[in-house]
């Protein structure tokens, strides 16, 4: 095991969503605890409005928590306001790859402006070193020399996302947050930037935190995978033993979506599931997130207390009461 570089313990982030303080609260967040350590590609997996968006937020500190703690580097960065982190030098060692590069990039900044900026904001290099470092970063990108003068406007998707790359590294990060950078690209470029990243991780040691709704793009990059349901991680574990051996109903149902998903690539039986998802509104915190929805059927002990993650495996927890 690897040291950790990043951990969360207990982390919540609740939005007010009533007229007064005392509620009712959206609970986008709910008591996630995760671990990445160094060197290490993590998977964050679930469907829209499972609260991944919130949980990057909060990793980066663009979002305060409502409870719970983040260590980077045995350092407790929670208890810094978001809007005092960027002057704190951990902020250049916890970088962001944006989901869509067109809308991450400032139109007005050429190719060299959006590179260089972390630099100037977050390290002391200047003048001749300055311009040398983002030449050498856009090179480690793929990047051309002749590139760094366009405007976003003026650059494909690709180079687009390899700017965004590029912009991201700039600062030396040790960990790299990534909201489904390939999403907006077309597949035959997803795979020459996948490529990429999963060569920059090689060669930097960069630790990843990878967010995909694309399974097969998370069981390729990835060393473990954690699986979110309504504000709670309800799965965690080694990638290829989450892969062929689920154990939480929802993950399984998630994975029967892959196309030609089940053994030897031979199609699998779909599960679908049915019912309402649960409100995130004040929750109740005695009754499963999953419950009213799971295809195993819902047992009294799931509408009269929360599962908890346990170890089911090595390093392969689950939080469900019939695994």
């Amino acid at each position: 095991m690897n040291p950790v570089l990043l951990e969360t313990i207990g982390l919540h982030k609740r939005f007010l969503v009533g007229k007064t303080t005392k509620g009712p609260y959206l609970h986008a967040v709910d008591d996630v605890s995760i671990r990445i350590e160094r060197g290490e590609s993590v998977g964050l997996v679930g469907e829209s409005g499972c609260g991944k968006s919130t949980l990057v937020r909060l990793l980066t500190r663009l979002l305060d928590a409502s409870d719970g703690a983040i260590v980077f580097n045995e350092r407790d960065i929670g208890g810094v306001p978001a809007k005092d982190f960027a002057r704190r030098p951990d902020r250049a060692k916890i970088q962001m790859v944006f989901q869509d590069p067109t809308d991450s990039l400032n139109p007005r900044y050429t190719a060299f402006d959006s590179i260089a900026e972390p630099m100037q904001l977050l390290t002391d290099v200047k003048g001749g070193e300055l311009s040398a470092k983002v030449n050498a970063i856009a090179d480690s990108v793929g990047l051309p020399p002749e590139l760094l003068s366009r405007f976003p406007h003026q650059l494909s998707g690709g180079q687009k996302a390899r700017v965004g790359i590029a912009r991201a590294l700039a600062p030396e990060p040790e960990l790299l947050i990534l909201d489904e950078p390939t999403s907006a690209l077309d597949v035959s470029v997803q795979a020459i930037i996948l490529q990429l990243l999963a060569k920059l991780r090689r060669e930097r040691g960069l630790s990843y935190l990878f967010v995909s709704h694309d399974l097969n793009v998370v069981r390729l990059l990835c060393d473990r995978v954690v699986v979110m349901y309504l504000g709670r991680v309800i799965e965690s574990g080694p990638a290829e033993a989450l892969f062929t051996h689920p154990q939480h109903p929802y993950t399984k149902a998630l994975l029967s979506a892959i196309p030609g998903a089940g053994v030897d690539g031979a199609p699998g039986e779909r599960v679908r599931l049915s019912g309402e998802v649960r409100s995130p509104i004040d929750p109740s915190p005695t009754v499963c997130r999953f419950y009213g929805r799971c295809p195993q059927g819902a047992g009294e002990r799931c509408a009269t207390a929360m599962p908890l993650l346990r170890e089911v495996a090595p390093g392969h927890s689950a939080a469900c009461h019939f695994v």
